[in-house]
This record gives C-alpha cells, sequence and structure tokens, in this order.
C-alpha cells in the first residue's frame, strides 16, 4: 500500500535505520568523501529544524540559509556555463535550453523508474505526467503573465 511506501521511504531517505554504517560500494564511498565539503558546509551553517530537533523553532533561519545556499550555487553554475559557452562558440540560449532540459528530466526519470521497480507503476506514471504538466504550465504560462 502507499503507507507502506512512505514508511519505508523515511525509513531509508531521512536515515532513520539502525545501521549507520556509511557507504559500502566503492562509488557510493567516492561520492561520499567527494561531497564531504558541501555536508560540512551545510552542518555547520543550516541549524537542524526538523521536527523534534534543537533548533526546530528556527526552521525559517534554515529556509533562508538554504535560499541564500540556491542563489550561491545558481551563481557559481551559471559563471561555469557562461564560460563553456564563450569556449565552445555555442549561442547562450541553446545551451541553457539544453541544460535545463537535462536538469529537469534526469532527476525525474530516475524518480519514476525507481518507483516502477518498486512496483508502484501508478505513482511512476503520475510522476512523468505531473512533471511534464508543471513544467509547461510554468515554463510556458508564466512567461506570458
Amino acid at each position: 500500500t502507499d503507507s507502506d511506501f512512505y514508511d519505508n521511504y523515511e525509513q531509508h531517505s531521512l536515515g532513520s535505520d539502525d545501521s549507520d554504517e556509511g557507504p559500502t560500494t566503492l562509488a557510493g564511498k567516492f561520492m561520499h568523501w567527494f561531497t564531504m565539503p558541501l555536508q560540512i558546509l551545510f552542518k555547520l551553517t543550516c541549524p537542524p529544524a526538523g521536527e523534534g530537533e534543537s533548533c526546530e523553532k528556527l526552521y525559517g533561519v534554515t529556509f533562508a540559509i538554504s535560499v541564500v545556499h540556491v542563489a550561491i550555487f545558481s551563481f557559481i553554475l551559471s559563471s561555469i556555463v557562461g564560460a563553456w559557452v564563450t569556449a565552445w562558440g555555442m549561442p547562450q540560449a541553446l545551451f541553457g535550453m539544453l541544460l535545463i532540459a537535462i536538469g529537469a528530466e534526469i532527476p525525474d526519470t530516475i524518480e519514476s523508474v525507481t518507483m516502477a521497480r518498486k512496483t508502484y507503476g501508478s505513482m511512476a506514471v503520475s510522476n512523468c505526467q505531473g512533471t511534464q504538466v508543471i513544467n509547461i504550465g510554468i515554463g510556458l504560462g508564466l512567461p506570458w503573465l
């Protein structure tokens, strides 16, 4: 049932299972060490504002810090993309659309395939349709307002 899915999701994605041994595969260990600077940055700058956490009342501060993180990383990414566009001589609009298309669809595809493999076919299909409706509605509708 769907409630079993959500219980399983919370156990595995939120880290509430008892086995906190860390990554076991070589790729997992590599990603763990590769992302360690970001993990440390987020741990030091974002107060733990989850339900039942010590700084639960500071959820607004955590949200504001998260927005600042997104803005900083977006600036860094756009600077890198600008350098790529200049180096490759591509039109900036084409490269931007390509990057947005890849960046928006790969996570949706992984999510849908994961749901389908866990025998949640209806959730996978609704994710595929829902994300496209949102992408079209916001991507085409918002600029026309």
